[in-house]
């Protein structure tokens, strides 16, 4: 291997001692066994790279060699089912279909899932280079469709962080709107309960066969933490800070912005953040007075069903902040003969 043809290998392989052999450089500080071992990281690493990228392109993108037909809504792709088995859901798909060469994911029972990503995911199977499209603006609905299919852990751990890292305060009231509608207790999936069974024709099932849990598995409730952390931390020191930035953001008064937020939060979030004391915005008494505001103003959403309240409690020389809930009985009418 000539060193123009390794130091090429060794930008796949991103490694600096490699580099450093391959140029022939340092080599006084490797002995010939390291520098050889080296060298031969390098080739395998580029051979990995040479063999996922064609992979990608020619079996993926053009569906070359193909040998099953996979049905999403109305889109078909060609694709090999050596690669999907790497996911137990669509592996569930292949075993149960009444035909070999086709399966149908019937997507449209996922709302959270989109047909580009589960492209995404399903490429991902392929190449990480399908992870390339991921966004800020699609990976909530890519983390629902990577934990749906399975089999790719580490494209779950990037679009969680992608997630994570779109809590901002232009976007908190759109994340607070996922939390109340991903409210209900979360259930992971399993290829034999979530894996739905292919039909003899490629058209959708019923939605009342759709699945009622969450398809985010674990990361649904570390997305919720993350969204209680942020509004119980970050977005107070954020909109209290009382810059231009800030101002022009939330169209005005910072105090008034918070109050607006936390007037429409669940309850179990709103209880946690008023009591916690990460919540900085003052004293207990500024706290406690925040409290009171904001579930004047929730009384607006909250509706009848049930009476929000806030109590300072007074010990040993430091107050405590506490929510209550107390839910109104319905009325209870006899009916006179």
């Amino acid at each position: 291997m000539n060193g123009q043809h390794a130091t090429d290998e060794m930008r796949v392989a991103g490694s600096s001692k490699a580099h450093l052999v391959a140029n022939g450089s340092g080599n006084g500080d490797l002995p010939n066994g390291a520098q050889k071992i080296d060298l031969h990281i390098i080739e395998e690493r580029a051979h990995c790279d040479r063999t996922v990228a064609y992979l990608y392109e020619t079996g993926f993108k053009h569906g070359n060699f193909s040998d099953i037909n996979v049905h999403i809504g109305s889109t078909v792709y060609r694709l090999h089912t050596l690669i999907l088995a790497r996911s137990p859901f669509l592996l569930h798909l292949m075993s149960t279909s009444p035909y070999k060469d086709m399966i149908y994911i019937p997507i449209d029972q996922y709302p959270d899932v989109t047909l580009e990503t589960m492209a995404m995911a399903i490429g991902y199977l392929y190449s990480y280079q399908a992870g390339m499209a991921l966004s800020q603006t699609n990976a909530r609905a890519a983390l629902a469709a990577a934990c749906l299919l399975g089999g790719v852990h580490d494209f779950c751990e990037r679009a969680y962080h992608v997630c994570k890292d779109s809590i901002r305060v232009d976007t908190i009231e759109d994340w607070l709107k996922w939390v109340d509608d991903h409210s209900s207790p979360f259930r992971s999936h399993s290829p034999s309960s979530s894996a739905v069974s292919t039909p003899r024709s490629p058209s959708p099932q019923s939605a009342q066969e759709a699945p009622v849990a969450s398809i985010y598995g674990p990361y649904a409730q570390m997305l919720r933490d993350d969204v209680l952390e942020f509004l119980t931390v970050s977005l107070p020191s954020i909109l209290l800070a009382e810059s231009e930035t800030t101002k022009a953001e939330v169209g005005g008064d910072a105090t008034e912005a918070l109050l607006r937020v936390f007037s429409r939060v669940p309850f179990d979030i709103f209880k946690t953040a008023m009591e916690s004391p990460k919540f900085v915005i003052g004293s207990d008494h500024d706290r406690f007075r925040f409290a009171k505001a904001a579930i004047a103003k929730r009384k607006q959403f909250a509706g009848r069903g049930a009476e929000e309240s806030v109590v300072l409690a007074v010990g040993e020389g430091k107050g405590n902040v506490h929510i209550t809930r107390k839910v109104r009985r319905k009325a209870l009418w006899k009916v006179a003969k």
